[in-house]
């Protein structure tokens, strides 16, 4: 018998913080030492409809960025799906539209993520197994189900993470991609303009024409994050769920010298919008290794497969009486106590029955002094080490692994 499980692996990122004052402000575009600067002179201005692809990095280093009242941006995705950071030593001015959405889900598959985000389900017609969710964290489940956003990430909107993808559905109607996530900083001032939007919208379900089926599923909204010593407009910061719910939002902060100057902004039902002076662009970019998380061998009953560095699909024989699915955890370069969730979605489920995702954790603690071992999860002084996740086993179905983050 063949099982399928392949793994998603999500970096996970910690840091410690707290809410710097003016005085100790450091220029984003001081921030970033890694980043390619072949841009960072560059006054960039948008007076015509555009794409804008995502560098391989994730920054984009401008001297500043306008972006022209009737005029839309469209951000595509590089390779590794990164979200979109943008840095400029100038303003930035956004009098058109910036838009990170998710594809909607159509008749012949389900839609893509914006940059940052998570694809949907396909949807199952005519076959004898169920709907696939949608991919991502708190994703759409089985039998179908709008994405969701603020069941994870952080109300910092650090690390950025896009959104989820609904769920296809039973018979027909692909799901919708998750919305993509961006960081507009300046060492100077954000403006979004009367005229002006950034959108990170999940994409709507495709089209459903099954009588049984009512509605497909849309992805989740994204994040979006605006930070500089002034941020200010009346303009649209919009991370909603094409789906029309009351969930499925997404994040949006706002950090400035003075937050209250933003209440002229608009955003559009966000699950938590915060305001606050954290002016840290990326904590991520100081550390010369930042801290990683890697699925590293799922095993079922006796057989065990390694799954390589890219997390490529990988096809497992394993009993159909094994009890539990066994999944290897690596991690590097964490400097503090984090727990590491890890869960199995069905990708295609038997319509004979409806299968939860299982979810289990784990806390990995770190003492540089001692380097203990804590049950499964092993660290060693220099905060790597190993973690194993045991996970209900359900045979006959396929799963995805995602590794992911959950507390620090």
């Amino acid at each position: 018998m063949t099982y399928l499980c392949r793994s998603l692996a999500l970096v996970g990122l910690v840091t410690a913080w707290s809410s710097p004052a003016a005085a100790q402000f450091v220029p984003p575009s001081q921030q970033f030492p890694n980043a390619q600067t072949t841009t960072a002179n560059e006054d960039r201005v948008y007076s015509a409809n555009a794409n804008l692809t995502v560098p391989a990095d994730g920054v984009l280093l401008l001297r500043s960025l306008t972006i022209n009242a009737g005029v839309t941006v469209t951000v595509q995705p590089n390779a590794a799906n990164t979200p979109l950071t943008v840095v400029c030593s100038g303003a930035i001015v956004i009098d058109g539209t910036l838009d990170l959405s998710g594809q909607d889900g159509t008749a012949a598959g389900p839609g893509l993520g914006g940059p940052g985000g998570f694809p949907g389900g396909r949807a199952a017609p005519g076959s004898t197994f169920g709907p696939q969710p949608g991919f991502g964290p708190r994703s759409g489940v089985t039998w179908g189900r709008h994405g969701e956003n603020g069941g994870y990430g952080s109300p910092l909107a650090v690390p950025l993470l896009g959104g989820s993808g609904g769920a296809g559905v039973r018979d027909d109607g692909h799901g919708g991609g998750g919305g993509g996530a961006v960081l507009l900083a300046s060492d100077t001032s954000v403006r979004i303009g009367a005229s002006g939007a950034v959108l990170a919208r999940g994409g709507a379900g495709g089209p459903v024409q099954f009588p049984n089926d009512a509605t497909s599923y849309s992805g989740a909204g994204g994040a979006i994050r605006l930070l500089a010593p002034l941020v200010d407009g009346t303009g649209q910061l919009d991370v909603t769920n094409a789906g029309a719910t009351t969930f499925g939002g997404g994040w949006i902060r706002i950090d400035s010298f003075d937050p209250s100057a933003a209440n002229g902004l608009q955003p559009l039902r966000a699950t938590a919008l915060s305001l606050g002076s954290w002016l840290i662009a990326d904590p991520f970019q100081s550390p010369a290794n930042p801290p990683t998380l890697q699925i590293t061998n799922i095993q079922v009953g006796s057989f065990s497969q390694s799954v390589n560095p890219t997390g490529s699909t990988q096809v497992l024989a394993g009993p159909q009486t094994a009890s539990d699915v066994e999944v290897t955890v690596a991690y590097a370069h964490f400097q503090n106590d984090f727990t590491v969730e890890v869960s199995l979605a069905p990708d295609y489920n038997p319509l004979s029955a409806a299968i939860n995702s299982p979810v289990g954790t784990k806390t990995v603690r770190f003492d540089p002094a001692t380097a203990p071992t804590n049950g499964d999860c092993v660290t060693d002084a220099t905060g790597a080490g190993t973690c194993v996740v045991s996970l209900p086993y359900v045979s006959n179905v396929f799963m995805t692994a995602t590794a992911v983050v959950r507390r620090f």
